[in-house]
């Protein structure tokens, strides 16, 4: 199961870089919920990924999620790497290692969070480094 859960979150990842964000609602949880350092807030269910998703194209030429490695605990999947970004219209680009903590329920992504520190991301999941 747990790599099956890998692959799931994978897939997803992949098809984010290759900027097919064509998701449809139910390929994700219905209580989806996504929390990034830069909203106070979580976005939730599926119009706050939409929201979400909006606002890294508005704001991002370029978003690439690189995953160096992958770990889980079932219903949780760690990847840790760093994110390529590119500002939309200054064309300024950064380059920041990250990890992300997504937890999957019934085989579609529940809780997508985001670490600026790879290690907290593995601490939130309950793994050591």
């Amino acid at each position: 199961m747990s790599q099956e859960n890998i692959e799931i979150v994978r897939g997803i990842f992949d098809r984010w870089n290759r900027k097919e964000r064509d998701f449809v609602e139910g390929e994700v949880h219905p209580d989806v919920e996504i929390r990034s350092r830069l909203q106070a807030e979580p976005y939730r269910g599926w119009a706050g990924l939409k929201l979400w998703m909006q606002e890294i194209d508005d704001q991002f030429e370029e978003w690439q999620l690189v995953v160096k490695e992958w770990r889980d605990t079932g219903d949780l999947v760690v990847g840790l790497g760093h994110i390529g970004i590119r500002g939309q219209g200054s064309g300024i680009e950064f380059d920041q290692p990250i990890g992300w903590l997504v937890e999957l329920s019934e085989g579609k992504p529940r809780r997508m969070e985001f670490f600026v520190e790879p290690r907290d991301a593995l601490a939130a999941a309950g793994l050591a480094e």
